[in-house]
């Protein structure tokens, strides 16, 4: 997939068209790859994040995926889905409540609380849940809409 490909699947919603209790959700599957790509771009080889038998060792499953990654995905939901292309983020608030691992199943999803249609800006409460439909994370976060 390449950057080209995801501009044509960001909604271009009007900002009229945008509502309180309007809800949109999308899954991502976690890789290796990911990982990988993340721990070069951050820098970050926390043994957690790098070395299976270490994160055994702490009580984990196996080694845990980077929070900070986890949290990309709002980023994803928010310029990506809802409220899409015309918004950008200007606050978030996260909550890390479960490990992520390599191979899970996410789902993002969130819904619109408060809209000011004066300033253009929305309230959004998000989460990512599991397969397992355990809660991995928590977000508010407030998007500014361009025209």
């Amino acid at each position: 997939m390449t950057i080209h490909s995801l501009l044509k699947e960001a909604k271009l919603l009007d900002f009229s068209d945008l509502y309180v209790g309007m809800k949109d959700s999308y899954q991502v599957q976690i890789t290796s790859s990911m990982m990988d790509s993340f721990a070069e771009i951050s820098g970050d080889l926390n043994q957690l994040h790098i070395n299976d038998d270490y994160a055994k060792s702490r009580g984990y499953k196996r080694r845990v995926v980077y929070g900070m990654l986890t949290a990309s995905l709002y980023s994803s939901f928010i310029g990506m889905y809802l409220p899409g292309a015309i918004s950008l983020i200007h606050t978030l608030k996260i909550s890390f409540n479960s490990p992520v691992y390599i191979n899970d199943v996410l789902t993002v999803s969130g819904e619109i609380i408060y809209k000011n249609d004066s300033l253009r800006i929305l309230d959004i409460n998000t989460c990512i849940i599991n397969s397992e439909n355990n809660i991995v994370s928590k977000a508010k976060i407030q998007a500014g809409c361009h025209a």
